[in-house]
């Protein structure tokens, strides 16, 4: 439904992408709303046993590094986790097959860099 009373708004140039953008916000909106007033920390302790618990910590930590990325790193590696090339990726963000390499090296190492932080 989205595509459709965006469409009437705007002609995009890239239509991949600019379907792909409103696929991605709308799932951001959907995990924000979820978890908006959920308290994870309790869910945790209160419902698995110490194994369950480490290994859902490491998910957890996996998952807050991934959203102390920037919006774009968070793109290109979700575009690639996606299966895309990086001629793909390329082709939707506006870019070259290279640019695109580069771009995702750079978010792999912020990513790691924020995944040492956790720790």
């Amino acid at each position: 439904m989205r595509v459709w009373t965006k469409c009437s708004q705007t002609a995009p140039d890239n239509w991949q992408a600019w379907i792909f953008r409103i696929a991605v916000n709308l799932k951001n909106d959907r995990l924000r709303e979820k978890y908006k007033n959920t308290d994870l920390n309790s869910r945790i302790e209160n419902n698995l046993d110490l194994k369950e618990t480490e290994k859902l910590h490491s998910s957890i930590e996996v998952k807050e590094a991934f959203a102390a990325l920037d919006s774009d790193d968070r793109e290109i590696l979700s575009l690639k986790a996606a299966g895309f090339s990086s001629e793909e990726i390329g082709t939707l963000l506006d870019m070259t097959a290279s640019g695109a390499r580069s771009r995702l090296q750079r978010a792999k190492r912020n990513f790691l860099h924020n995944l040492d932080m956790e720790d």
